[in-house]
């Protein structure tokens, strides 16, 4: 086995870094993109594409069937119920592979139905404490593809984060005694419920610190010296941890 040594470690982890940059600066050309075609909370405009090609029935149950982006890899059949969860959706028909017919594009959730839907959510997450107000989807707590409807009862405002915990993270919702809802993970467990922190204020904030005789200044939040990272030791640190070469 031939062990490198810190220059090759230090090369490979320049290259990795090199690397992780260019994704980074895809995925915030991507984000960009999104926001300036009206997917920054502005739910009157057409959000920026993502087309998924996915049989009826690995959509409505776990079944096997295409499920695939267009001009793209495989994925899972969760994730498209979440992506079709709130999408603008047409339905092709096929016999042995030959498309048939092909029907009208429409919204999965109607426009003035999400309206009423950002009403009653308050425009806002509705996980416990989360107070995401932007890049939200309405999620049907009974999929459409499995029989559920499109009403404002079945409908419940999450960001991207949550909806996916929903979806891919196996959470479920349901009712509390309150008239609320509850969500429990795959194992059980109930989340617990967490209310939104208030809104911050600078001047509340000013007299605390002014009470607890602590003073804020453009130094307050400052770490380190200024000083460069010595990358070539930082390996050196991270492979003696490790214990890898």
């Amino acid at each position: 086995m031939v062990r490198a040594g810190p220059r090759e470690r230090l090369e490979a982890l320049e290259d990795e870094l090199a690397q992780l940059a260019a994704h980074m600066n895809a995925a915030m050309a991507r984000w960009l993109a999104y926001a300036s075609l009206g997917g920054a909370g502005d739910s009157s405009r057409e959000r920026s594409q993502i087309v998924v090609h996915v049989d009826a029935a690995a959509l409505a149950a776990a079944a096997t069937g295409r499920c695939e982006l267009e001009n793209g890899p495989v994925i899972a059949a969760e994730t498209a119920r979440r992506l079709a969860c709130d999408a603008a959706t047409f339905t092709i028909t096929e016999q042995d592979g030959v498309p048939l017919s092909a029907g009208r594009k429409t919204r999965t959730v109607p426009l003035a139905l999400r309206r009423a839907l950002e009403a009653r959510d308050d425009g806002c997450c509705q996980w416990p404490g989360c107070t995401n107000r932007r890049y939200l989807d309405a999620h049907h707590r009974r999929h459409w593809a499995r029989g559920g409807q499109t009403s404002l009862d079945n409908l419940i405002l999450f960001c991207w984060a949550h909806h996916r915990l929903v979806h891919e993270g196996g959470y479920t919702i349901e009712h509390n005694t309150d008239g609320g809802v509850r969500f429990r993970n795959r194992h059980g467990i109930a989340v617990p419920s967490i209310p939104r922190p208030p809104p911050g204020n600078a001047d509340a904030l000013r007299e605390q610190s002014r009470q607890a005789g602590l003073k804020i200044t453009e130094k307050t939040n400052r770490n380190g010296t200024g000083e460069r990272m010595d990358l070539g030791m930082t390996v050196d640190v991270l492979v003696a941890i490790t214990g890898c070469a």
